[in-house]
């Protein structure tokens, strides 16, 4: 196996890890529509937990065998006023965008309006362990900035010197396995990845992304409760 081989072998094996269940459970919705059943028990939201902690370890671990850190896909140590006010642009221009599309939605496609802000199968954020679920919903935006922005992109760039493919896959990716909200709901969300995607090709900084991604799954999560 050329060092090229194993590089892609590594960045398949990442990608799979961290979100083939969830991949798998969109595509099983999507094939036979049946409603996703979630237990509301401690050791699930334990187990959730611990496998996305496994998941930033592993990629930890790829890049140190690469001669890497987190500072190489765009994590930095500190939190600058540019940052801040990243988070605050990011949040604002995707509040704007998606009020505009459920305007457009609800003024032409009526019966899909509801659907687009209403995402399915997300009944397991209405939860007795409020605290363990908070520590997800901070945790897993973290994992998935790692992974499909700040890792997927570069290593994509590395392969292939195309930020506008980088953009696509990690675009078309995330909302891959998103699709167990409803294929409408997911799409709702492309917005969000595409503003993600492109600030971090702009600035090569996951700080803000990571924020307000964190930001905005504390909202979902909380006007669940």
């Amino acid at each position: 196996m050329t060092a090229k081989q194993l590089k892609l072998f590594e960045l398949f094996l990442v990608v799979f890890v961290a979100f083939a269940a969830s991949l798998i459970i969109s595509i099983n919705y999507i094939i036979t529509g049946d409603k996703i059943e979630h237990v509301d028990q401690i050791v699930t939201i334990v187990r959730n937990i611990v496998h996305t902690l496994l998941s930033i370890f592993l990629l930890i671990y790829v890049l140190h065998r690469n001669n890497k850190t987190l500072k190489d896909i765009g994590i930095k140590y500190n939190i600058s006023l540019k940052d801040s006010m990243g988070v605050i642009g990011m949040i604002f221009l995707i509040i704007i965008i998606q009020f505009l599309l459920a305007s457009l939605m609800k003024h032409f496609f009526s019966g899909s309006a509801h659907q687009m802000t209403s995402p399915k199968n997300v009944d397991f954020l209405q939860t007795r362990y409020i605290g363990l679920m908070l520590i997800f919903v901070i945790f897993a935006p973290a994992l998935e900035e790692l992974v499909v922005r700040g890792y997927l992109i570069t290593e994509i760039i590395s392969f292939t010197n195309n930020k506008v493919l980088a953009v696509i896959v990690s675009v078309v990716f995330q909302t891959s396995y998103h699709l167990y909200q409803g294929i409408t709901a997911a799409l709702f969300l492309i917005p969000i990845f595409i503003i993600f995607s492109i600030y971090f090709i702009k600035t090569k900084n996951l700080n803000a992304i990571l924020l307000a991604h964190i930001f905005i799954d504390i909202f979902a999560f909380v006007s669940r409760l």
